[in-house]
């Protein structure tokens, strides 16, 4: 899904808001990790970036499960 929406065009909708912050406080009790982190993770285990989604067949070869 995060190779798709790195593919749309800047100005879709979805992938203004893929990095946005929401603000305010956190509810009490251990804090989780946001998506963007657990991607980031994910991508840094597969050697994979940004420029890695614009080729799809790149991407879909990568990210699948060994």
């Amino acid at each position: 899904m995060y190779g798709r929406v790195l593919r749309k065009e800047d100005n879709d909708w979805v992938k203004k808001h893929i990095e946005c912050e929401v603000e305010g406080a956190r509810p009490i009790g251990r804090r989780k990790k946001p998506w963007r982190d657990i991607v980031e993770i994910d991508c840094q285990a597969r050697k994979l970036n940004k420029d890695d989604a614009m080729d799809r067949k790149r991407w879909r070869t990568q990210i699948r499960d060994e």
